[in-house]
């Protein structure tokens, strides 16, 4: 990765952070870009406790939500210590180090449950995990995955996410000072297949992570979890519209530290037997800006510049956050209209929420497609 590349990274990250979002909103987004550089097939974050126990997951592998109940038994068995040499606590708290799979004896490694049962049946051939701390605490773990028969990360490709991982600390720490008001589309979505007492039949891939969103944590859902309690909310509200009853459209939104859920309820059959729930996720429109700004490949400053065009900001507040003359911010803005072809800030912020759509979010399917659940 050349040095244009790497500050283009560093500046949409340090414009993430300075957001006063969750880093359950920020991270995700930026470990995303990381993973897309270096040449991951797929990417995620790991969030630690105070004892540094994993407390969250987040991954565009779909996959990787459907084994992790067997990774944490391995854990708790002591296979993963055994195989890897240490463990999330060991490796957040840097008793070992984090885990790289061509750093594993291959012997060991294949013969493994922690293999077999757990990375395998992801689509994953190699990975890479760094620890993030901030000082004497650790704050979770980064995980970088490529397909099978891929080439394994090289000590120059984990050195870079050893750097990178300061702009992570940044956006762990800094707390959120304020709740987010707009919401755009992220791009990521999911359905359900639910009976009448909103029993899950069928989830498409993503489910799974919207699923986790809802309910902020790790473990499977429960029948007293938000997502459930959704779930049933809505089929029983669309069945008394469905009777003749009054009430709104069946439409529920719940807001967390994950950004915003719209969800959907739909009747697929005459008799009122099968219902479609549709999840679809939103983020802050600030984040959006960012990360249209950085899918468009503008520079460090550019980028700085029209997230803050799009978010409505005048040339002399700009001028004034950058440090920069206003002269100069006027001379950005008129580059920046010209090279995407728009005419004033509502045409900017529209052109950045649909690069943030058109980005390939890895791992990402149409939620037409079910798996079982």
């Amino acid at each position: 990765m050349n040095k244009s590349t790497r500050n283009r990274l560093a500046a949409y990250c340090h414009q993430l952070s300075s957001l006063d979002l969750d880093g359950a909103t920020t991270v995700p987004m930026a470990i995303n870009a990381l993973g897309e550089l270096i040449g991951a097939d797929w990417a995620g974050f790991i969030w630690a406790d105070c004892h540094g126990e994993p407390s969250a997951l987040d991954c565009d592998n779909p996959a990787v939500y459907r084994t992790w109940p067997r990774f944490d038994e391995l854990r708790r068995s002591g296979e993963v210590r055994r195989v890897c040499g240490g463990d999330f606590p060991d490796w957040v708290r840097c008793r070992s180090r984090a885990p790289n799979s061509a750093e594993i004896n291959k012997k060991v490694w294949h013969s493994s449950a922690f293999w077999n049962e757990v990375v395998r049946p992801t689509g994953t051939g190699q990975f890479c995990t760094t620890a993030v701390r901030d000082q004497d605490r650790g704050l979770g773990c980064s995980v970088l995955g490529r397909s099978t028969l891929s080439r394994p990360f090289t000590p120059a490709e984990q050195q870079l996410v050893l750097e990178f991982n300061g702009h992570l600390v940044h956006a762990l720490r800094r707390p959120a000072r304020h709740a987010a008001e707009d919401y755009v589309d992220s791009g990521l979505s999911a359905a359900l297949l639910v009976d009448v007492s909103a029993k899950v039949l069928h989830r498409s891939p993503q489910a799974a992570r919207l699923l986790q969103m809802a309910d902020d944590g790790l473990c499977p859902a429960s029948s007293s979890a938000i997502s459930a309690l959704l779930a049933r909310g809505l089929v029983s509200h669309l069945l008394t519209l469905r009777q003749g009853g009054p009430g709104r459209p069946p439409v529920r939104r719940i807001t967390s530290r994950w950004g915003r859920q719209v969800w959907r309820a739909y009747s697929l059959n005459e008799d009122d037997r099968l219902f479609l729930l549709h999840i679809q996720h939103e983020v802050p429109k600030q984040a959006a800006f960012a990360r249209g700004s950085y899918a468009l490949g503008l520079s460090p400053r550019q980028q700085n510049v029209a997230a803050r065009l799009a978010s409505g900001l005048a040339h002399r507040r700009i001028a004034q956050d950058l440090h920069v003359k206003v002269s100069t911010v006027i001379d950005h803005t008129r580059k920046l209209y010209a090279r995407l072809d728009v005419h004033d800030a509502t045409q900017l912020a529209d052109r950045l929420v649909a690069a943030t759509m058109s980005t390939d979010q890895r791992g990402h399917s149409p939620a037409s497609f079910f798996v079982n659940r």
